[in-house]
């Protein structure tokens, strides 16, 4: 609960300030730390641009503090982890070009509206959801963002301005009528298909003949590839964690959890809250004729309900009863319902939503628990703090043995700790008898996608899990894929080549029949002449599923790639081939769904037309500023090791 108490604050802030979610042109991630995956290119970094805009630059150091702070967010997949530098340099580059844009036409937020703006829209509500002081979640937000208060407001100010240029630069995108109109034709577009099959017993004796040894030899020989035995690769694992080194018990004095107490009280307490009925009307005589009618007696839920049963404004009144913390009001309403006694009316009072009049049912004093009460558990804060603390101290100083070449088993000898060995593990998780894997070890997809990233011999940076492990990682021993032997696999290239002759057949099959049809003769005689039924399929939309419309799976968007009534395709599906005709389409619109999906389409198609407007003036503010990205730059620096050695 103090944990949460503490960070709770950190999550939207975060993500809206440092990596501009209000900016379609910014990509939201979430990323883990991993220490040392990516290796800096030691002094020469700092003085290399990984990107310019105009006569500014952006150093490699500059990024790789950007890219540090994006690594230690959580939960982040090993194909992310890579693109992580790229994707963060992007981020500053689109950061600094909107921003630099914002500036020069002039959306300059002042200091006095920042503010208020920070504090109604993040402020507030973090601290609400985190149960603590606005100041607090400032101080944590500074504390994790590891700015000044003065940068951090910049930033946000920059972000602000960013988000009212993308506003400006998207309000005309409308898409036009026509557009819509035509989407809306295609969703509700009807089409009923005719069909018949082709099997293999239609292909006459072509396939009877078994293939000869040399046949099976040598198409054995053009598809060998595709009978590999899996590699398989052998790794240790050492998981470290604090009960692993003895940091579980780190029992804190009675003085220590006293100061803890008394430093952090005010996080401890839950603060007044009220349970408040309330009505709403749309205007304010309304209100005021409502607010009497409370004033005589009667109860706010009784006067919502004759409301609506009334004509005219009153209809409109709307009954709300609920607990709530003077954080979680809006101010106009938070200020007299929170100034109240218990059992007074208060209102009306007027906000975005209509015009309040509110009853105080109940008043629950703030609280703070005592000492006593929260020893037990600050005890056991401050201990998982020490270990955390005094593991993440060890696992800098293990990632810096592995970055001097330690072996793993140096490494566990050193910390007194036994590996978990693998043995002939394919990339996929699995033995060589194609089971899963046998193992209790956390994250194991995680550490088999690792072992196969690693050379011979090569230990992995130390990556940290969820659950606040650290795991090292060894692939010891790597057996090759390597091609199975003609006679272990001969029935399979025997049903190979049969399946790959029975698709020539059909192919053949399929064009003389289209033949026919271009010269004349009609879908149902060529039916008829090979003694085919022909069936026809009901009337389906493209989102129709493959139960409705009866037919394969495939069957549906062949039907729809047609252009005309009476062109046909064939389609091939499990031994056997589909000679599909469109029969019928046709256009029906449902009155009752023309006006709501003719709205979303709408807003679909905008959203579309929005995103390529600010892609298309993204590109030309970075031909204006003169924006070069040094990719190259970016990917040497952060080049695994192995690359890295190469190289070397």
């Amino acid at each position: 609960m103090l944990q949460k108490m503490r960070s709770g604050a950190q999550s939207t802030i975060i993500k809206v300030v440092l990596f501009g979610l209000l900016m379609l042109a910014m990509l939201g991630l979430a990323f883990t730390d991993v220490q040392g995956m990516f290796r800096s290119g030691g002094a020469a970094t700092g003085s290399t641009a990984v990107a310019e805009i105009g006569n500014s630059r952006i150093s490699a150091a500059e990024l790789d503090m950007l890219v540090q702070r994006n690594m230690r967010q959580p939960n982040i997949d090993e194909g992310t982890r890579r693109a992580i530098p790229l994707i963060t340099l992007n981020q500053e580059v689109n950061a600094r070009v909107y921003a630099q844009a914002a500036h020069d036409l002039g959306l300059v937020l002042d200091n006095k509206t920042a503010a208020a703006i920070l504090k109604k829209d993040v402020l507030g509500p973090v601290a609400a959801s985190a149960g603590i002081s606005e100041k607090q979640a400032l101080q944590g937000m500074l504390r994790n963002a590891g700015m000044s208060e003065q940068a951090f407001v910049g930033a946000f100010k920059n972000q602000v301005a960013t988000d009212q240029l993308v506003r400006i630069i998207n309000t005309p995108a409308q898409a036009p009528a026509q557009l819509v109109n035509d989407a809306l034709k295609r969703r509700y577009e009807l089409r009923r298909g005719e069909y018949f099959e082709l099997t293999a017993a239609d292909l006459g004796d072509a396939l009877k003949t078994p293939p000869t040894d040399e046949e099976l030899q040598s198409y054995y020989t053009s598809i060998a590839g595709s009978f590999l035995l899996p590699e398989y690769r052998d790794f240790s694992v050492l998981i470290i964690d604090r009960n692993a080194l003895g940091l579980a018990d780190n029992k804190p004095t009675a003085e220590e959890v006293e100061s803890y107490y008394n430093e952090n009280k005010d996080n401890f307490g839950a603060p007044e809250e009220r349970r408040v009925e309330q009505i709403i009307a749309p205007d304010e005589a309304t209100a005021q004729a409502l607010l009497s009618k409370a004033q005589a007696g009667a109860t706010l839920e009784a006067i919502a309900q004759q409301a609506e049963t009334a004509e005219g404004a009153a209809a409109d009144v709307v009954f709300a009863t609920s607990t709530y913390r003077q954080s979680e009001l809006d101010i106009e309403l938070a200020t007299p319902a929170f100034k109240a006694k218990a059992n007074a009316l208060v209102g009306p009072v007027e906000t975005p939503l209509g015009w309040h009049i509110m009853k105080i049912v109940a008043i629950t004093p703030a609280r703070t628990p005592a000492l006593s009460e929260m020893r037990a558990e600050i005890e056991k804060e401050i201990a998982e703090e020490r270990g955390a603390d005094t593991l993440y101290a060890r696992a800098t100083e293990i990632d810096e043995q592995v970055a001097a070449g330690q072996s793993l088993s140096d490494i566990a000898a050193q910390l007194k700790l036994q590996p978990v060995n693998y043995s002939g593990v394919t990339s996929e998780g699995t033995d060589k008898a194609g089971k899963p894997v046998d193992t209790k070890v956390a994250a194991f997809s995680k550490i088999v996608e690792t072992a196969y990233t690693l050379d011979e011999g090569q230990v992995s940076s130390l990556a940290e899990t969820s659950d606040g492990q650290f795991l090292l990682i060894e692939t010891t021993k790597i057996t090759p894929a390597q091609e199975q032997p003609f006679e272990a696999v001969r029935s399979e290239v025997t049903d190979s080549l049969r399946l790959k002759k029975m698709g020539e057949l059909f192919d053949q099959r399929s064009a003389e029949i289209t033949e026919k049809m271009q010269l004349g003769e009609s879908f149902d005689a060529v039916a008829k002449r090979l003694g085919k039924r022909v069936s026809s399929t009901p009337l389906l939309k493209r989102s129709s599923t493959p139960a409705e419309a009866g037919m394969a799976r495939g069957m549906l968007p062949a039907l729809f790639s047609l252009d005309s009534v009476g062109q046909t395709t064939a389609v091939s599906g499990n031994e056997k081939v589909t000679i599909l005709r469109l029969a019928e389409r046709k256009i029906e619109t449902p009155r009752d769904a023309r006006q709501q999906d003719s709205a979303a389409l709408r807003n679909t198609l905008n959203e579309a037309l929005r995103n390529d407007i600010l892609e298309q003036y993204r590109n030309h503010l970075f031909r204006e500023y003169g924006v070069s990205i040094n990719e190259d730059v970016v990917s040497r620096i952060y080049a695994p090791r192995s690359e890295t050695e190469s190289v070397e």
